[in-house]
């Protein structure tokens, strides 16, 4: 069971990515809600505190969240950008300098 929660966190995670790229707000939302279910379920069965192994498999799924982590920040400095851009304002941008026009 173990093995089997951990294979579809990392497919999980690895469709939230794809989703995060692809710009799909309804993928992200339900991949999203799919993870805090599997998490939970990992919770439950103490697979945190597991051997050797598992503590492997964990290092690299968080390589995976690592990397949703960041595309989510890069979207929400997109869409702030894009916002100010919209109103007309100065914003600063955590992927580059100011954007829009005062």
């Amino acid at each position: 069971m173990q093995g089997e929660l951990l294979e579809r966190f990392a497919d999980t995670q690895t469709a939230l990515i794809a989703a995060l790229d692809a710009g799909d707000t309804e993928a992200m939302i339900a991949h999203t809600r799919d993870l805090g279910v599997i998490t939970d379920a990992l919770r439950t069965q103490g697979v945190l505190r597991a051997d050797a192994s598992t503590r492997s498999q964990l290092e690299t799924l968080m390589k995976f969240n690592a990397a949703a982590a960041q595309r989510l920040r890069f979207l929400r400095d997109h869409v702030e950008r894009r916002v100010a851009a919209i109103q007309g304002e100065q914003a600063v941008a955590t992927y580059g300098g100011r954007v829009g026009r005062r």
